[in-house]
């Protein structure tokens, strides 16, 4: 997705309901909400309550920033190595004829 078009409307449930509950930026909210399943819960969101998603928001919004250059390289990495799978993915179906 072109982060320069992102818009309220693109994100997910979760990533709107992180925008709401913490006012982070909209390149944020896909970034809070791995922290908070990675980092926070250790788990999937959807059997919090309304109250702990909103904390874990949070809490996950305060980690992000307090370690923002040790999760922006992390995240640059992953959407790297996802480029570069989309990439060869490509390639073979171009060589396949698919």
């Amino acid at each position: 997705m072109n982060h320069e078009l992102l818009r309220f409307e693109d994100l997910s449930y979760y990533g709107k309901t992180i925008v709401i509950d913490t006012n982070c930026t909209l390149e944020d909210a896909a970034k809070v909400e791995c922290v908070m399943r990675d980092h926070i819960f250790h788990a999937p969101l959807d059997s919090l309550s309304r109250t702990q998603f909103r904390h874990g928001a949070r809490e996950a919004l305060e980690l992000l920033q307090a370690e923002r250059s040790l999760f922006d390289n992390y995240f640059a990495d992953v959407r790297r190595v996802f480029e570069e799978g989309r990439a060869t993915s490509a390639q073979h179906k171009e060589e396949n004829g698919v």
